[in-house]
């Protein structure tokens, strides 16, 4: 028997990049749970025209140190009670891969696995010639450290167990959530669609994992190696420093 597949996506004025992670969700045929997070843009409306019937969640505020975390705890809460027996968790700037999302789900189906991790592979979609050459060496040595089992095959994007990721509120917190379950990775096309090499953004980052015990600064500094990122380990050690 065939389990129920829902997604959820977790949105925040995503107005750049809907037009592109919605289509292949809208290929997967499956219901869609989506957390509109204090959008101000026309991520609604977007959301609306690509996606029938799709379940809005409208998010006003935000009480956690990470915020997507957040959105998709609670997303996953709710496609949990639409009878949810597998979840996909994605983002709204990530380009799904269709074919391994089935792999995944067909996996979850025939074993005791209880969450798959989908990488993907690292795409400016507005970004310049330069800057995609430097998403491959990017990419190259995420691969290369996945392969080596030096960098974890841990993903934000997933199909899971309903009754494992809602385990605890946290569920997109998935460096802790896939270590805590059976997990394993699968290889997939997907793309993040949202530069991560201009430096503010690499700062921003690395304040963010700051705030987050799991990380310590070897994690950090393995991160920012293998994903071609220096400047997410300064924002670590500057949001570090302001405690």
């Amino acid at each position: 028997m065939t389990k129920k597949l829902v997604c959820v996506l977790a949105v925040h004025n995503e107005e750049n990049y809907l037009p592109y992670s919605l289509m292949p969700i809208k290929e997967l045929n499956s219901q869609t749970v989506v957390v509109l997070d204090r959008c101000v843009d026309s991520s609604e409306k977007l959301v609306r025209r690509h996606i029938e019937n799709a379940e809005l969640v409208f998010k006003e505020d935000s009480h956690w140190k990470n915020p997507c975390a957040e959105a998709k705890s609670l997303g996953c809460n709710v496609a949990k009670k639409l009878g949810a027996d597998l979840i996909l968790v994605t983002d709204a700037d990530v380009l799904l891969d269709v074919k391994a999302v089935q792999k995944a789900r067909t996996l979850l189906q025939s074993s005791d696995y209880q969450i798959i991790a989908l990488p993907y592979r690292a795409y400016s979609l507005y970004g310049s010639f330069m800057s995609r050459i430097l998403n491959e060496i990017q990419n190259l040595f995420a691969f290369v450290g996945r392969r080596l089992q030096i960098h974890p095959g841990r993903f934000g994007v997933y199909v899971g167990k309903a009754n494992a990721i809602c385990l605890e509120d946290f569920a997109s917190e998935y460096d802790v959530l896939q270590q805590n379950v059976r997990t394993t990775w699968i290889h997939s096309k997907g793309l993040h669609l949202r530069p991560r090499l201009d430096i503010q953004s690499q700062i921003k980052h690395g304040v963010a994992r700051a705030k987050r015990p799991q990380y310590s600064w070897l994690k950090v500094l393995i991160f920012s190696l293998f994903t071609f990122q220096p400047f997410t380990l300064v924002g670590y050690l500057k949001g570090k420093m302001k405690k």
